[in-house]
């Protein structure tokens, strides 16, 4: 019984630590938000882990949605100029 309630214990503490770290590496938010995020995962382990990463991957989807980065060649054919697919200034 020791021997389950420490290997759950691992995995939960190996979770947390994993969402932890997914926060911090997230440029996209605040460091303010940053540290109440992970005060949320470890006041509340399971619970407020498994809903910061739900919210962390579906912010990362939102942000790398290619729909929102790229725009269409009919958007630079009405304005008679060629789409600048480098990124150059």
């Amino acid at each position: 019984m020791d021997s389950r309630l420490s290997v759950v214990l691992f995995a939960l503490g190996f979770y947390n630590a994993y969402v932890s770290w997914r926060v911090t590496g997230d440029g996209g938010i605040s460091f303010t938000q940053k540290k109440a995020q992970i005060a949320f995962i470890w006041l509340l382990p399971l619970a407020g882990a498994i809903l910061v990463h739900w919210i962390s991957v579906a912010q990362s989807r939102q942000r790398d949605d290619p729909s929102r980065k790229y725009a269409s060649y009919e958007d630079y054919q009405a304005q008679d100029k060629s789409p600048n697919i480098y990124d150059d200034p």
